[in-house]
């Protein structure tokens, strides 16, 4: 069977008419110039087929996703594999092809890969700057093909003086039912509980977000010694669906330094 594209993913960091990654059916991915002249360069991480591409901001990284399980973070000049990145999600005894989803951050650090196993998403947290191991996460089942609203958030420590309380704010452009989420990378704190600002029943760990209004999720922080600046790190997971079910994980970071 002739191989077939199956995913793209512009980058235009390099020239004025930027490159663009073709993944194929037979794990083959192509990165074309925009302008023909060019000749164009293949990578291969495995036979399975690509399903997704993702590239940081800078155009420099890409992620990728294969039917295997395999995920592979790899130089887009170069197509050197992050080795420390390079993760496989399929279990060996199972055969049958995965289906697996990526988020990347708005920053271009952050990506969560996941493969479904039964009425889960099964992965890991990965840091693109290699200075935090991966993260195993399990989270709710997400829909397929759905691409969900972008959100606004921000932190906000609410006892700057002696910090014991970090707030999470969020907004969205719709409604988002039966939210979760996950505190689940921070430097220089330790958790000691989490404060909703309401309930639903005693499900403290789920709420709806209210559609264009101010929604805030707290955690109680251990925090001895405020953090130098640039040095704080928190990102959070939040796993959320709309009014037709469909159910999506959104990757949250902040770094003060950004702040």
């Amino acid at each position: 069977m002739t191989p077939h594209i199956t995913c793209s993913c512009p980058l235009t960091r390099d020239t004025p008419l930027g490159h663009t990654l073709l993944g194929y059916s037979d794990g083959h991915i192509l990165r074309t110039s925009n302008a023909s002249a060019d000749e164009p360069q293949r990578y291969q991480f495995s036979g399975a087929a690509v399903q997704w591409l993702l590239a940081t901001p800078d155009g420099h990284t890409v992620a990728a996703g294969h039917a295997c399980g395999l995920i592979v973070v790899f130089d887009a000049e170069t197509g050197e594999a992050q080795d420390g990145n390079t993760c496989e999600l399929q279990s060996e005894y199972k055969s049958a092809p995965a289906r697996t989803t990526g988020v990347l951050s708005a920053d271009g650090r952050w990506l969560l890969a996941c493969t479904q196993r039964g009425e889960n998403d099964v992965g890991a947290l990965l840091d693109l700057h290699q200075q935090h191991p991966p993260r195993r996460v399990v989270l709710p089942l997400s829909s397929r093909a759905y691409i969900p609203p972008k959100l606004r958030h921000s932190f906000v420590m609410l006892t700057p003086h002696h910090p014991t309380l970090l707030q999470f704010r969020i907004q969205s452009p719709e409604p988002l039912r039966q939210v979760q989420v996950q505190l689940v990378c921070a430097e220089h704190m330790e958790l000691t509980g989490h404060c909703y600002d309401r309930q639903i029943g005693d499900q403290l760990f789920q709420k709806d977000i209210l559609p264009e209004q101010f929604n805030g999720i707290s955690w109680r922080i251990d925090m001895p010694k405020p953090p130098p600046t640039g040095s704080w790190l928190c990102t959070v997971i939040l796993t959320a669906s709309n009014d037709a079910g469909r159910v999506a994980h959104y990757l949250l970071p902040w770094d003060m330094s950004a702040a």
